[in-house]
Order: structure tokens, then sequence, then C-alpha cells
């Protein structure tokens, strides 16, 4: 059954926040100041999950996904506008250090994002992937164990996700159909050391380690 509800907040880790019955839904996806219809997918005491079914009354922030394949570890804020994004990080971290944290004049400063011309993805120096039960080798879904596959991805820094690539190609030609039968659980771990950049420079040390 979908039910129309209005989102009001945006929880930590990303999902909007609205209200039916009486119960919190989060709801992957909307964004606050949205009408939305959702289909309730789980409950708790307390709240529900739901999919976002259609948009009836979009935010004036809401953009196309530049990725929208991408819905997990990192990709679940790209229908949201850079500059909002970073707005409603700060708001969170707000929010959770007075309902939590119980400090309700705590000073939190705005959110420093990437420098100007800089894109806000290919930042993220440290990754773990892992093998799924069907050879999927990418990222683990959100409190499951799915895995999202992934032949390359946009948040990290090309030196590590070259490196992934490479790793990947590996494995596949190595154990092909095997793969999730020999290593399944598997996880690749790739870090870079040090990481620099500004809008007309970048330096990479060491080369990645996986």
């Amino acid at each position: 059954m979908s039910i129309d509800v209005e989102l009001t907040d945006l929880a930590y880790g990303g999902d909007a926040v609205g209200r039916y019955e009486g119960r919190v839904l989060f709801v992957p996806g909307g964004i606050p100041g949205e009408r939305v219809r959702v289909e309730i997918v789980e409950e708790r005491r307390g709240h529900a999950r739901a999919d976002l079914l259609e948009i009836l009354r979009p935010a004036p922030e809401r953009v196309d996904p530049q990725y929208p394949l991408l819905t997990d570890s990192g990709c679940q804020w790209q229908h949201i506008a850079y500059p909002a994004q970073l707005t409603w990080k700060a708001h969170i971290v707000r929010q959770l250090l007075v309902r939590i944290g119980k400090q309700p004049d705590a000073l939190v400063h705005p959110t420093i994002g990437m420098p100007a011309g800089v894109s806000p993805w290919h930042y993220r120096n440290i990754a773990v992937f892992s093998v799924g039960p069907a050879n999927e080798v990418g990222f683990k879904l959100t409190e499951s164990h799915e895995v999202q596959d992934l032949e390359t991805c946009p948040l990290l820094h090309p030196a590590l996700d070259m490196a992934y690539q490479h790793i990947r190609a590996k494995l596949l030609d190595y154990f092909g159909d095997a793969l999730a039968e020999m290593i399944q659980g598997f996880t690749i771990r790739g870090a870079i050391g040090a990481v620099s950049t500004n809008a007309t420079s970048e330096t990479v040390k060491p080369v990645p380690t996986l």
C-alpha cells in the first residue's frame, strides 16, 4: 500500500524523515520539504522504513544523481545539491549533539567542503570492498550482507580506483565463476598514505596498497 507523506528532516546516514500515524518514517532518497509517495517496507516499534515511489513536490535542492545506480556507501547523498549537502551535514551533527549528547548550546561550525573548482567526487583514500555470493566485487550495502557489484568507484581517488580495478580484474580472471565459492566474504582493503589536493595540482604518496 502506498502513502503520501511530508518530509521534514534528514537523519544521520542521509535518510529523509517524515511521520505516519504517529511513527517516525525513514525514506532513503528523499529531501526535507518534499511531499512524496512511499511504500512501507519495514516496521519496528516507534519507526518504519519506506521505499520512495514518487516525488509529488520536489525540493529546490534536488538534482539528478550523477551515478544513479550507486545508492550506498557515500553515494546516497548525490540527489542533493552539494552546497545543500554541506548545510544538512552540519545540521545533523548539531541535532545529534543536542538529542544524544545533551549539549543544547553546542557550537557547530559550517561543514568544510571541497575547495572551489574541485570535484566533490574522487576524494576517498581508504576503501574496503567485498566478494559476494554471485561473484560480485564491490561495496557492502548498509545494514546488509549484499554486495553492490562495481567495476569502478567514483568516490575513490583515481590512484586507488585504478588499483581496485586491477585487483578486481585479476580476481575475476583467475577464479572465474568459482570466485564466490573460493573466497566469498573476502575483503579488499586499499589505502593511499597521503593525498593532497587543490584546484591545480595533486600529489599521491605512497602508491596504493591492497
